[in-house]
């Protein structure tokens, strides 16, 4: 299981051989993974899909037919000229489907050798699997161009046209990168988590419109403020879920505002953990993590060249981050409130009052319905940002990274009122676009995949009930931590 090392971890990945059927409990230890290509149940947790024609979801891309990524990249939305920042372990940008990529790396990382007390180069063509694999594969789920090593099929980004920036904050130091226990010194030799918010602000500055981070990390004054600057800015941060339960308490997913990604197999299901679905009271949205095809497995020289299948919602976020770019690309006027508004108004198959469930939030994301409406016509606020004053980043909090330290009429603006919702521990259960509670649907397909699929032409069965409660927005939620 993940371990958090240094106030920083990875938001959550597990391995899962191929051939080992359903995915296993999102607690349980990496496995050393099987060569992709092997036979891979599409069946999980009751329910089954149909699969496309010519689609081999053990392929681990299955998610652009699922969610009409293919069909987005043919009429010409790759994100091209969109600033999307990626936060992560360092990176090794010389395989096959980075090599001609839009990416351009931070030099040097955030991170010190804790013995020379010397700058760690952020990347390098000699960083192995266990060094540069979580920072390598999430930021090849938005930019990979598909190449691959001879008889492979390389990553293929679901936004290869925008122009990512990468910051690194961490160096692998287990046997399994993908695990990510890493380590980042400061320049006097101390271990510390507080790379993490200068790579955020640094990424503000650098002009991101959206920053992907599958990171947990420690609340600390300088990240709650990094945070709030992002969100006074009108930057759009995507952050990954844990796992496990384990780290509920870690902040970033957990942040007031940003938005909290959950992962899904390509049935439409949440991951599980002890035969459970890994439901989670700090989840905004859902999108595809499950069952992906991950370059790299173990240490050395060749360590690079084997593929595998992996879960996580690491990998769910820099999918997330990705969609939002196609539509700011495709509406260029639309402020990060907006597309966040319509991210959680155009889940499933249509348009929508937001509507929450502790699996999947406010529904499993839909790249065609964002793509269909202008999210111009949506308020230009934040529906995730509480007023509440034991949230963190509180209004005051993002109101004094102002500089000017009053209210703001750019794409930052902050609703005047809002219904004061709050996420449980850092929990965030519904959007703050109305006043009135939301009715909540705490179904692994409510809202979310079913209507995705079908949307496509996809039948699905879903083995759940749904149960419908209700709940004000984050009101009833502890305050976050």
């Amino acid at each position: 299981m993940s371990v958090l090392v240094a106030g920083v971890v990875a938001a959550g990945m597990v391995m899962v051989s191929p051939a080992a059927g359903a995915a296993p409990a999102a607690g349980s230890s990496r496995s050393s993974g099987d060569v992709v290509g092997a036979a891979a149940a599409s069946d999980v947790a009751g329910g089954v899909v149909r699969d496309l024609p010519g689609e081999d979801p053990a392929g681990g891309d299955w998610y652009f037919t699922r969610f009409g990524v293919q069909q987005a990249h043919d009429q010409g939305w790759t994100g091209k000229g969109v600033k999307v920042a990626v936060i992560d372990s360092v990176i090794n940008p010389d395989l096959p489907h980075l090599k001609g990529a839009k990416l351009t790396v931070r030099e040097p990382s955030f991170c010190f050798d804790e013995k020379t007390h010397e700058p760690i180069p952020a990347a390098g063509t000699s960083y192995d699997q266990v060094q540069a694999g979580h920072g390598t594969n999430v930021t090849s789920m938005i930019v990979g161009t598909g190449a691959g090593f001879p008889g492979q099929k390389g990553a293929r980004g679901v936004a290869p046209g925008v122009q990512v920036r990468f910051y690194a904050n961490g160096v692998g130091k287990e046997r399994d990168a993908l695990a990510h226990n890493s380590r980042c010194a400061e320049q006097q030799g101390e271990v510390s988590g507080e790379s993490v918010s200068s790579a955020m602000r640094e990424a503000v500055d650098d002009g991101a419109q959206i920053i992907s981070i599958s990171q947990v990390s420690s609340s600390s004054p300088e990240l709650i403020a990094a945070i709030a600057h992002a969100i006074r800015e009108g930057v759009v941060v995507v952050a990954g879920l844990s796992n496990t339960g384990e780290l509920d308490d870690g902040f970033l997913a957990t942040a007031n505002g940003v938005v909290s990604v959950q992962a899904i197999h390509s049935s439409g299901e949440i991951q599980s953990r002890d035969g459970l679905p890994n439901a989670d009271r700090n989840v905004d949205v859902a999108g595809p993590g499950l069952g992906i095809r991950l370059q790299g497995s173990g240490s050395g020289p060749d360590s690079w060249r084997t593929q595998r299948s992996g879960n996580g919602t690491s990998f769910a976020t820099p999918v997330v981050a990705g969609f939002l770019a196609l539509v700011k690309q495709k509406y260029p006027k639309a402020t990060g409130n907006q597309l966040i508004q319509s991210l959680v108004r155009n889940s499933g198959d249509n348009e929508h009052k937001p509507e929450w469930n502790d699996r999947t939030g406010y529904g499993i994301v839909s790249l065609t319905r964002m793509l269909e409406r202008d999210p111009t016509r949506y308020p230009d606020k934040n529906p995730l940002v509480s007023e509440k004053p034991d949230v963190h980043p509180n209004l005051a909090e993002i109101a004094a990274a102002d500089p000017g330290g009053g209210p703001s009429s750019g794409p930052g603006t902050l609703p005047a009122t809002t219904s004061g919702s709050t996420k449980a521990g850092g929990s965030k259960n519904a959007a703050s676009t109305d006043a009135a509670p939301k009715t909540v649907a705490s179904s692994g397909l409510s809202g979310g995949l079913l209507g995705v699929l079908v949307g496509v032409g996809v039948l699905v069965v879903a083995g759940a009930v749904v149960i419908a409660i209700v709940v004000s927005r984050r009101a009833s939620r502890p305050g976050r931590p």
